[in-house]
């Protein structure tokens, strides 16, 4: 009866996790055809990427970080310094959509997932609507800023 219990459970649970593995499968799938980059000469000829500091300016950045403002409280004519406490509410930011899961804010979610209370209703190419009773919310990869131009060729 043990055996029979055990070799249920081990079938039981490969069945619930067949799902998620397959939905890893799919992203890999997604990603796996050969992608064509740019020539190794185009990338020698590219300047360095990487900023080195100079030993000073690393001290002047930790000193700017210690000499946040405080908030003083008196209380029975004793004055006590209180950092100041800021409520920030968690911004989504859409990172990227693959197939129907989208990177929201740094993780990964599906559609009919919740985030921050509202439900993933919708995921297309380029934008996620999510909704929480009456609110709608559209996440968009596309920006209003117009520093970035990308050139199709």
């Amino acid at each position: 009866m043990k055996k029979i219990f055990l070799i249920l459970s081990v079938l039981f649970s490969t069945l619930v996790l067949s799902n998620e593995l397959s939905w890893v499968d799919k992203q890999v799938d997604a990603i796996k055809p050969p992608r064509i980059g740019m020539k190794v000469s185009n990338i020698k000829n590219l300047k360095d990427p990487f900023i080195f500091l100079e030993k000073n300016r690393t001290d002047e950045l930790l000193i700017s970080k210690s000499s946040q403002p405080k908030a003083e409280i008196k209380q029975n004519s004793k004055t006590v310094n209180k950092q100041k406490i800021k409520t920030v509410s968690k911004v989504l930011v859409l990172n990227v959509i693959m197939n129907n899961s989208a990177m929201i804010s740094g993780e990964w979610y599906k559609l009919g997932d919740r985030v921050n209370g509202f439900e993933i209703s919708e995921i297309n190419s380029n934008s996620v609507l999510l909704h929480k009773q009456q609110k709608k919310l559209l996440l968009s990869t596309k920006s209003n800023t117009n520093k970035l131009k990308f050139h199709h060729k």
